[in-house]
Parts: C-alpha cells; sequence; structure tokens
C-alpha cells in the first residue's frame, strides 16, 4: 500500500512539473485583452501584393460548423455571409470579416491561380470533407497603407484570437507577433517565412 501511496505522489509530482514546464514554455496572448507592449515595436509597411480571398457564402451554407487550417493553427467558425477566407502569397488561408476586407482591400474580377504545391482548402466539421476555396477566389489588393507594429518572437507564444478565444495561433521563435497599428487589439502571428515577402520595415 505505501508503494502505491508513494507511486501516486509521485505521479502527481511529476504531472505539477511537467505542467508547470508548459505553462512556462509558452507565452499566451489573448487578443485585445493581454497587455502587450506593441507601441514600442517597430513599424512595418504591407507590401502591395496580389492575394486571394473567397466568400464564404460560395462555399458554405449559412450556420455550417467549419475550420480554417491556417499555417498557425486551426481556427473553428460558424459560416456566415459576412466572413470572407483570404489566400496568401504562399497558399495559406486565414478568415476576415467582410467589414474588413472591404475596408483594407480591393477586390478585382481576376481569377485566383493556385500558387502552392496544396490547394488551399476549408474543412466541413460535420463531414469531414476539405472544400477548395481556389474554384470560387479571386485576386485582391491591399488598399492604402495597412501598418502593423511587430517583433520577432524568441519563445512559443500563443496568440487566442477575437475569433475563438478556446483556439490559438501558434508561433515558434523566429515568428512575427503583430498587431494593426490602428487596432492593436488585432492581433496575430506571421509565419517567419513570409513576413519578408509581404512587409517592409518603415524607416
Amino acid at each position: 500500500m505505501e508503494k502505491a501511496g508513494g507511486f501516486l505522489k509521485n505521479s502527481e509530482e511529476y504531472l505539477a512539473s511537467r505542467l508547470k514546464e508548459y505553462l512556462v514554455a509558452f507565452y499566451k496572448i489573448y487578443a485585445g485583452q493581454t497587455p502587450v507592449d506593441f507601441a514600442s515595436m517597430k513599424r512595418y509597411r504591407k507590401l502591395q501584393v496580389p492575394v486571394g480571398f473567397a466568400k464564404c457564402e460560395d462555399l458554405f451554407q449559412d450556420g455550417t460548423k467549419i475550420t480554417v487550417r491556417t499555417m498557425e493553427g486551426d481556427v473553428d467558425l460558424v459560416a456566415r455571409e459576412n466572413i470572407y477566407f483570404m489566400i496568401g502569397i504562399e497558399g495559406e488561408v486565414y478568415p476576415i470579416l467582410r467589414e474588413k476586407f472591404e475596408k483594407n482591400y480591393i477586390a478585382m474580377f481576376d481569377d485566383y491561380e493556385q500558387v502552392s504545391e496544396y490547394p488551399p482548402t476549408v474543412i466541413n466539421k460535420a463531414t469531414g470533407k476539405k472544400q477548395s476555396l481556389v474554384r470560387f477566389a479571386k485576386i485582391c489588393f491591399a488598399q492604402g497603407e495597412k501598418i502593423i507594429r511587430a517583433k520577432q518572437i524568441d519563445r512559443r507564444t500563443k496568440v487566442f484570437t477575437y475569433w475563438d478565444l478556446e483556439k490559438y495561433f501558434s508561433g515558434r521563435p523566429g515568428d512575427w507577433l503583430a498587431a494593426n497599428e490602428n487596432d492593436l487589439g488585432d492581433c496575430y502571428i506571421i509565419n517567419e517565412r513570409i513576413f519578408p515577402k509581404t512587409y517592409e520595415l518603415i524607416e
């Protein structure tokens, strides 16, 4: 009995130790809630490179539960007509509200052409089927100047966004933590490889 009790005690201590390591290893940011000194970070301008977009309503019925598999983690959503899917320069997908899209992008009539080896997709959670965005996607350009505050992170970071506080974007050392200069609560992770292709430093 004593051996069993000692085993349980050691197991509990081990689990508590691993939990502590986990909590220390990841820096967690909750969009609009966690205080982050973005104002002290350098300013970057988004480059005028063509990207793709598709309207959620063209792919899914209103109310469909979907998963957007981004490079930084999964985002679970319920399909709505005011949701658009952005397709980045390497085929990465991320959601954006229509109001924010119309404020920040100029839509073109040219069809989007696949630029990555794997087609950009969104998953229907009910069926598990991956829905390709290419057939419905068009090209768009950022309008005006989009300025962000950003810095490279030196430890693993989780950013819980406005979209889903139970899901998060995950960043590794070398990736970028960024926020829209006009809305510092709108923060997110940008992949290390993609950042220099889409942003330039403002001197």
